[in-house]
C-alpha cells in the first residue's frame, strides 16, 4: 500500500486529452507515495465521465471543470483550489516514475521554504509514426540554482514549492503559456521570479518522470514557433534600459539561432522570428500603448 504525503497537493492542468491524462492520474495514484490531494483542472469542451468517477482511498482526488482559456489560467485555478501547504505540478501528458513524488517531497522537505524542487523528465518511446520528443531535461547530476542564469531552470511539467512561495513572488503569468496570447514560457517567467525573490532551484533527478512521444515530427515547426513567441515575450516582459540582463540573453538567443548560423536548420529561422515577433509585440502591447493611454487620459 502507498505511503501519503498529507501535506501535498498535485495540480494537473488538461484540456482535450482524455485518455492521456487518465494515464497520467494513474500513474501517480500508483506511486510509492501518493498526494494528500490531487486537483485537475479540465478546460476540455467534453466531461471526462472516466475521470469524474476516479478515487483513491488515501488520496482526495477532485476534478474542477473549468471554462477558462490556457494552462497558466488552469494552473492558478488549482492553485486556488489546492487545500495543502505543498503544491506540485505536472502535465497531462506524463507518466511519472513510483518514486517520482517522494524524490520531489523529500528534497523539498529537507531544503526548506526557500527552496523549489525540480525533477528530471524523459522521453517514453515512440507512440505514433515520425514521432519527436519535446521538452525533455538533459542528462545531469543534482545541481543547485541560484540569482542570474542564463537559463531557465524551472521545468514546467515536473516541480514543487511551498504555497508561500507563490504568494510571495505571484502565481502563473496567464498572458504566457498553451493557449494563451503568448503560447509558451509560462514556467520560464514565473522561474525568474522565483530566483530574482532569492529563492533557489534544486534539481533532483531522482524526480523522474516521462514525457510521452505522442507527437508527430511535422509538429515540431510549429512548436519551434511557439516556443518562440513565449520566450521573446518573457524576455520583453523583464527586459530595461536600467537592467542590461534581459538584453543580453536576447542577443545571445540572436546569435544563436541565426539562420545564417553554421549548422543552422530551418527550425532555427522559426523560433528566431518567433522570439522577435513577440518581444516586439510585448513592448507595444504590454508597455507602450498602456502608457500612451495613460498620458491621453491625464490630457483631457
Amino acid at each position: 500500500m502507498s505511503a501519503v504525503s498529507p501535506a501535498c497537493s498535485v495540480v494537473v492542468a488538461t484540456r482535450n486529452r482524455p485518455r492521456l491524462v487518465l494515464d497520467t492520474v494513474g500513474s501517480i495514484l500508483a506511486g510509492s507515495v501518493v498526494p494528500g490531494e490531487l486537483v485537475v483542472v479540465d478546460q476540455s469542451g467534453e466531461p471526462n465521465a472516466e475521470l469524474s468517477r476516479l478515487e483513491h482511498p488515501a488520496c482526495d482526488v477532485r476534478l474542477i471543470r473549468s471554462s477558462s482559456v490556457g494552462v497558466s489560467a488552469a494552473k492558478n485555478a488549482g492553485i486556488a483550489a489546492a487545500t495543502r501547504n505543498v503544491l506540485v505540478f505536472t502535465d497531462d501528458d506524463v507518466l511519472v516514475d513510483p518514486e517520482w513524488l517522494h524524490a520531489l517531497v523529500g528534497a523539498l522537505a529537507r531544503d526548506g521554504d526557500r527552496t523549489v524542487v525540480v525533477g528530471r523528465v524523459v522521453a517514453g518511446p515512440p507512440e505514433v509514426e515520425d514521432a519527436e520528443a519535446v521538452s525533455i531535461t538533459p542528462e545531469g547530476k543534482a545541481e543547485v540554482h541560484r540569482g542570474r542564469l542564463t537559463i531557465d531552470p524551472l521545468a514546467g511539467n515536473n516541480w514543487a514549492c511551498f504555497r508561500g512561495a507563490l504568494a510571495e513572488v505571484g502565481t502563473f503569468d496567464e498572458r504566457l503559456g498553451p493557449g494563451a496570447r503568448f503560447p509558451s514560457a509560462d514556467d520560464n517567467d514565473l522561474g525568474f521570479r522565483l530566483l530574482e525573490a532569492g529563492y533557489t532551484i534544486r534539481y533532483v533527478p531522482e524526480a523522474l518522470l516521462v514525457h510521452r512521444t505522442w507527437r508527430a515530427g511535422g509538429d515540431l515547426r510549429r512548436l519551434e514557433w511557439v516556443y518562440g513567441r513565449g520566450q521573446g515575450a518573457f524576455l520583453a516582459k523583464h527586459m530595461s534600459l536600467r537592467d542590461a540582463h534581459m538584453l543580453k540573453r536576447l542577443k545571445t538567443t540572436i546569435a544563436w539561432k541565426q539562420p545564417i548560423r553554421r549548422g543552422a536548420n530551418g527550425h532555427d529561422a522559426v523560433y528566431l522570428a518567433g522570439v522577435l515577433s513577440a518581444a516586439a509585440q510585448w513592448l507595444v502591447e504590454e508597455r507602450l500603448l498602456p502608457r500612451l493611454t495613460v498620458r491621453v487620459r491625464r490630457s483631457r
